[in-house]
């Protein structure tokens, strides 16, 4: 059973419970419809689910880890705080399963984008060499059906003349034998035009039997190009709708981030393709505007992971952590005094690898006050991260660094009660919730 049957019988399956959706979708001047499967509601539905366990066992373990400080830390409580914290991570790690079989669908989708745009590429130059070749059998079948009239009516004059010289054989015997050699000849001539005018019905009927096989053959390739196009419709709009919402959950406005990542890669060139030149029939000329809606689709695609890789929405450390204070007001850990907290802690055993969360430039590689040893990078579109606490940075003021590459290791440097990682994001100054950008992203990056 192929990929795309499975996915039909999955989706008729869920289909009572979550019916699929259509949503109108209007810019730049044209109105498009989304397609929202049930499949695709499922799994947004298990996300959210997966999302909702994990903040209520956060928030448990959070609860009691204050019970458990202001009641001295009693034994009952010691063990309920152990099983509730076992029961959080187990969680977490359900929630990171999820995200994690998201992203393979997600790519699977990106995957199924190339292949069926090389299979569209394959079928339209398919389709340009059928319509070609039949052009050139339409002209030779009218230039035989032409030569076949001229030699039928050629035959009726014959016929005609050697009709009227036998009448005149019969009433003019002087010319009898002239007469003779004359019909001996037209006859000739007759029986000679007719084997010319068989051999090109019999050509005629060959090249009728080509016209319909070819039209046959094109009538084929336009419905397999129909199907790709539909399947590479329905990849785009699950890649597309995804890529669009993660960016705006993190405040980001789409068609501004477009037209500045346009702008930066604007070189100079033409369409992507052209079916007007390869088809000029009207009904290829309206398959080739759909297949240009679907190439505008893609460019918008590729200019969304372009951005994506700019704005940090990865996580700053790859291997297991535990989330050990959030971003807003908070109890100081030294003083006990509320203060607010710019920032997300993630705790992991000393030196582990902490990553650049988008590709940006070092601005700054060194220690700061409380903060210990620090890294800022400066992102796209006035944002900034900062990674604090760090045992040893790897990477020099001036640096390009891209998403994922290893800038330094967590520590316990500058004003820090344990081995942590304080990491920060700023947008044009102002310090935003990191975890807006990490939810963002779990089942897209």
């Amino acid at each position: 059973m192929s990929r795309s049957s499975r996915l039909d019988g999955v989706n008729a399956a869920l289909a009572h419970v979550f019916p699929e959706r259509r949503v109108l979708i209007s810019g730049a001047g044209e109105v498009r419809h989304a397609r929202i499967s049930p499949l695709g509601q499922a799994v947004t539905a298990a996300a959210a689910f997966c999302l909702a366990g994990w903040t209520i066992a956060s928030t448990s373990f959070a609860a009691l880890s204050v019970f458990d400080e202001r009641s001295g830390g009693g034994g009952n409580v010691r063990a309920v705080y152990e099983e509730r914290l076992a029961d959080a991570l187990a969680a977490r790690d359900r929630a990171e399963a999820e995200a994690a079989r998201a992203r393979s669908h997600f790519q699977a989708a990106l995957d199924e984008i190339g292949r069926q745009q090389a299979a569209q590429m394959t079928a339209l130059d398919n389709q340009a060499a059928l319509t070609a070749g039949l052009t050139t059998l339409r002209t030779q079948y009218g230039d035989v059906s032409r030569e076949l009239e001229a030699a039928e009516a050629e035959a009726a004059h014959l016929s005609t003349r050697i009709d009227s010289l036998e009448t005149s054989m019969s009433s003019t015997e002087g010319f009898e034998r002239d007469l003779s050699e004359t019909v001996a000849m037209l006859t000739d001539a007759l029986a000679e035009t007719t084997a010319t005018r068989d051999a090109l019905l019999a050509e005629r009927d060959v090249l009728t039997a080509e016209v319909t096989s070819l039209e046959f053959e094109r009538e084929i390739t336009a419905q397999r190009q129909e199907r790709i196009l539909d399947r590479v419709e329905e990849a785009v709009i699950v890649s597309l709708e995804p890529m669009e919402n993660m960016l705006r959950e993190t405040g980001q406005d789409v068609d501004a981030l477009l037209a500045s990542i346009r702008g930066d890669y604007s070189g100079a060139g033409g369409p992507l393709l052209s079916l007007s030149a390869l088809a000029p029939g009207a009904e290829l000329l309206l398959e080739g505007e759909r297949l240009g809606g679907l190439m505008t689709d893609l460019e918008r695609l590729g200019m969304l992971q372009i951005a994506a890789q700019k704005i940090p929405l990865t996580h700053p450390v790859r291997s297991a952590t535990r989330l050990t204070s959030g971003f807003g007001p908070r109890r100081d850990p030294i003083n006990r005094r509320i203060r607010p907290h710019n920032g997300v802690d993630f705790a992991s055993p000393h030196g582990t690898d902490i990553v650049s969360t988008a590709d940006g430039e070092v601005t700054f590689a060194g220690r700061l006050s409380g903060y210990g040893r620090v890294i800022k990078i400066r992102h796209a579109w006035g944002l900034e991260t900062l990674y604090a606490h760090l045992h040893r940075i790897r990477v020099s003021v001036g640096d390009e660094v891209v998403r994922g590459q290893h800038i330094g290791d967590m520590g316990n440097t500058g004003r820090s009660t344990g081995t942590h990682l304080h990491y920060e994001i700023r947008r044009d100054g102002i310090p935003t919730n990191p975890m807006t950008y990490l939810r963002a992203a779990r089942n897209v990056l």
